[in-house]
């Protein structure tokens, strides 16, 4: 059986056969492997970025730039969130029957329910730093360098106790800043491109953002990899704890991302949306 990439089908490469009869083209693939080849982390690297590293983890400004690892809002109203119940289902059983669920009840969530899926990336840990009243707050997934580029945002859809609307998540805290008291369903269905009205029936929106200046700064090029996959650990942790708590997810990535970085009021450059969560109730 020949099994060799150069294989020809009737005189047609395999993968422009399989691609042809539903009317698309093969993707370019040259940029992909261009950015793929500048993140690869090579041997020369190694001495380049071993003093990088060596001063973050030395010089008082460097220390103090890593231990400001989270967005404040400062301005806006805040709610803290109540003290999260904890989740009583076993880790087991919540491998067992997390699943992707693509219809909604449009039953409310709690805002207790709010507080429990946070919980799990809420900041656990908090360790002083070599430098005099700079302390590292640290979150229950790892990051690269403790650096967490990553930040939270939620579109309350349908939740008891939270207003329709925008908020940033601080994890130190455990709270919400609200960033617009509403938030149109038209608007938020357009950025999402949800045709299906998922969003419709769904209590919560997560949204997961990366500041990439947090780890490209230590980590140049590598950074960009450590942030993405910190972005993909970050939806996980929530949808698991959705799970425990008999709440259904769907980690949706057919958003369009310069409408959901307009709608949070992002740049999309510095930062910029790269991961989302539909969550709610399962529907009929």
């Amino acid at each position: 059986m020949d099994t060799s990439a150069s294989k020809q089908w009737d005189g047609i490469d395999v993968l422009e056969k399989f691609i042809l009869p539903i009317g698309f083209a093969a993707p370019e693939l040259e940029e992909i492997e261009v950015f793929h080849e500048t993140t690869k982390l090579k041997s020369f690297h190694e001495k380049l970025l071993g003093r990088r590293i060596g001063i973050y983890l030395t010089d008082k400004r460097a220390i103090e730039e890593t231990a400001a690892n989270y967005k404040v809002y400062s301005e806006a109203d805040k709610l803290r969130l109540p003290q999260p119940a904890p989740i009583e289902r076993s880790f087991t059983d919540i491998l067992a029957n997390r699943t992707s669920c693509r219809s909604f009840s449009g039953e409310p969530i709690s805002l207790g329910q709010v507080s429990q899926l946070l919980s799990a990336v809420r900041a656990n840990r908090i360790v002083q730093t070599e430098v005099e009243g700079v302390k590292m707050w640290f979150r229950p997934f790892p990051s690269g360098g403790g650096l967490y580029p990553s930040e939270i945002y939620l579109a309350a859809r349908n939740v008891e106790g939270l207003a329709n609307g925008l908020y940033h998540y601080d994890p130190r805290a455990h709270e919400l800043s609200c960033l617009e008291k509403s938030v149109p369903f038209s608007a938020l269905a357009a950025a999402m491109s949800d045709e299906d009205g998922l969003t419709l029936g769904a209590g919560l929106v997560v949204f997961v953002s990366v500041l990439l200046e947090r780890t490209v700064v230590k980590y140049s090029y590598r950074g960009y990899r450590f942030a993405m996959m910190e972005a993909g650990m970050v939806p996980m942790m929530i949808n698991l704890a959705a799970t425990g708590i008999g709440l259904d997810c769907l980690h949706w990535g057919g958003f369009l991302d310069d409408k959901v970085n307009g709608l949070i009021g992002l740049d999309g450059f510095s930062e910029m949306v790269v991961s989302c969560l539909i969550i709610g109730s399962k529907g009929a």
